[in-house]
């Protein structure tokens, strides 16, 4: 898959998505390199755009973190994400990303939390 400790983003314009995975034990130098990617990888998508987070491969983020994850929640917000669609596969893996929503996200956005990769790609359809 990938090397330890990092946050793969990718973006497809032609499908209008965004995918962000998150591998390892997430620190902030990890999240700081995940931030300058998220930025270039929004460029080529337009509003509407369907946002995955897999959490599949993540170990633990640090807690420091948190204000940083919502400020990544408002720039989605911000360039017009109309579905998130979550891959938790472990309930004690979810960093608190139902809650943040709550105060990030817009009143009625559709948000999917799948188990699974096949699940995630059907709520994305």
């Amino acid at each position: 898959m990938a090397t330890p400790n990092q946050v793969l983003v990718t973006s497809d314009p032609t499908s209008n998505l965004l995918e962000c995975v998150f591998v390892g034990d997430i620190g902030p130098a990890e999240y700081a390199r995940f931030e300058v990617a998220l930025e270039q990888a929004l460029v080529p998508l337009s509003a509407g755009f369907h946002l995955l987070i897999d959490l599949t491969h993540l170990d633990s983020m640090d807690l420091r973190l948190v204000p940083a994850v919502g400020k990544a929640m408002d720039l989605y917000r911000s360039r017009g994400v109309a579905r998130v669609v979550r891959i938790i596969p472990d309930p004690s893996k979810d960093i608190g990303l139902g809650i943040m929503s709550i105060f990030h996200y817009p009143r009625g956005l559709k948000i999917i939390t799948c188990e699974n990769r096949t699940e995630a790609l059907r709520a994305l359809a």
